[in-house]
């Protein structure tokens, strides 16, 4: 029956997929313009991006752009400002992972001394807290890799450090396990049943 635990646990965990989303590029090919709102662009890949100002989701998301960056960054970075117009920077960038994620990692531009204060919070399904963490990393021009503690993530939201504060992330990797098909969750209980069953007639005999 250990045996049967231990098919059980592999079969229903399935193969774990590396994800890295570099804003530049689309999962279907073609590139992300400077300026692109990015919303549910990468849903394919499990992931959606929007933006809250006072508790209230705006319209459009995050703009991708290569604004801002530092000397000698190439390409965009994915912004918690969501209008150049009037020049707003959201309260929080919220990342929504369609399945269970670990390992999650990010490049982080923090723009300046108060970039280390900016917070990182992780929530499971049922928004339950996982890790609740400051980046730690400042200065400007300055990247840095930020890794979030914890797995089984179901969401990122981000906190811009103070009103106003303008920041960046770019390179968003993460883990995700493939969930089985029902039919073939259903498939595989039908076969364990009919084991077991074999199993306690060759007992009783």
């Amino acid at each position: 029956m250990k045996k049967i635990a231990c098919l059980l646990v592999c079969l229903f965990a399935g193969p774990v997929n590396a994800t890295l989303i570099d804003f530049d590029s689309l999962p279907g090919g073609g590139a992300v313009v400077s300026g692109t709102a990015i919303t549910n662009q990468y849903s394919s890949l499990g992931v959606t991006f929007s933006v809250l100002e006072d508790g209230i989701t705006q319209t459009g998301g995050p703009l991708a752009t290569t604004e801002f960056a530092p000397l000698g960054q190439q390409g965009n970075r994915l912004g918690n400002f969501y209008n150049f117009s009037t020049g707003f920077r959201a309260d929080i960038l919220r990342i929504e992972f369609s399945a269970l994620v670990s390992n999650v990692s990010f490049d982080f531009f923090p723009q300046g001394d108060s970039g280390g204060q900016t917070r990182v919070l992780a929530l499971d399904s049922s928004l339950a807290p996982i890790s609740d963490t400051m980046t730690g990393i400042s200065g400007f021009p300055g990247i840095q890799n930020f890794s979030v503690t914890g797995s089984g993530i179901s969401r990122l939201d981000i906190f811009q450090p103070s009103d106003g504060w303008n920041w960046g992330l770019d390179n968003l990797s993460f883990d995700s396990v493939q969930v089985p098909e029902p039919s073939s969750i259903a498939l595989l209980g039908l076969g364990l049943a009919s084991i077991g069953f074999s199993r306690r007639k060759k007992l009783i005999k």
